[in-house]
């Protein structure tokens, strides 16, 4: 998802297109090719999974600091290819990943292995389903909560949109606005999906990890088993 428009990948290409505030489009399209394509041992299953994790959110924080760029740009024509941005934005875009990042791992990661700790589920069952029913209540809340945000609600409109003709397409559907609304804005490998997939099986790969461990272990542990996580879902 990205702001006021979409970005699609295939297994050659990758394209991004937004709206300006003056109606005109701003595009972003070039050559991909999966780093699992072209080096054989990190096509193997689960370590493709990992690895495409970090691919595909390079790619999206790329995506995004361009419909971030474009979307408020008043003066571009039709298609016009966007500016290079200056280095304080690059370095401000990357200080907002950092932190958008770190309040990710506190909200879905740290905080509710806490909270599970001081109500005083210690044995690695009950850790387990309480500290995991804890993040998935955290991430419904939060998906709740952001599609209450009017600017982002329209973001999640743009989305479900993409979900309609990407359905459409694999159908073999005519791609006009008229057909493709009939399709469904649900689709399997929507990144909500997948991060849900990964939710519920964090709770049984986190079982794994020693509950004798002191806290900050835990917490590091989990970090380091989100890729293994990743290549499973």
């Amino acid at each position: 998802a990205v702001i006021e428009g979409v970005m699609m990948r295939s297994p050659t290409k990758v394209a991004v297109a937004v709206r300006r505030p003056d109606g005109t489009l701003a595009f972003l399209e070039k050559p991909f090719e999966s780093i699992t394509r072209r080096i054989k041992p990190l096509g193997l299953p689960v370590v493709r999974g990992a690895v495409s994790l970090f691919e595909t959110l390079g790619l999206g924080i790329t995506a995004l600091n361009f419909s971030a760029d474009e979307s408020s740009r008043e003066d571009g024509k039709p298609g016009e290819p966007a500016e290079k941005p200056s280095a304080g934005m690059a370095a401000m875009q990357l200080v907002t990943v950092a932190i958008s990042m770190t309040l990710g791992v506190l909200m879905f990661v740290v905080l509710p292995a806490r909270l599970t700790e001081w109500l005083g589920f210690h044995d690695r069952v009950r850790f387990g389903l309480v500290d995991g029913a804890f993040r998935l209540t955290a991430f419904v809340l939060y998906l709740w909560a952001i599609s209450q945000w009017k600017e982002m609600a329209r973001v999640l409109g743009y989305h479900g949109a993409e979900h309609k003709v990407v359905n459409a397409y694999e159908r073999k559907a005519e791609l006009s606005p008229a057909a493709v609304a009939a399709h469904s804005n649900l689709h399997p490998r929507c990144g909500t999906s997948f991060l849900l997939i990964v939710m519920v099986l964090s709770i049984l790969v986190f079982w794994f990890v020693p509950k004798s461990a002191p806290f900050y272990m835990k917490a590091a542990s989990r970090l380091v088993l989100i890729p293994l996580i990743a290549g499973l879902s």
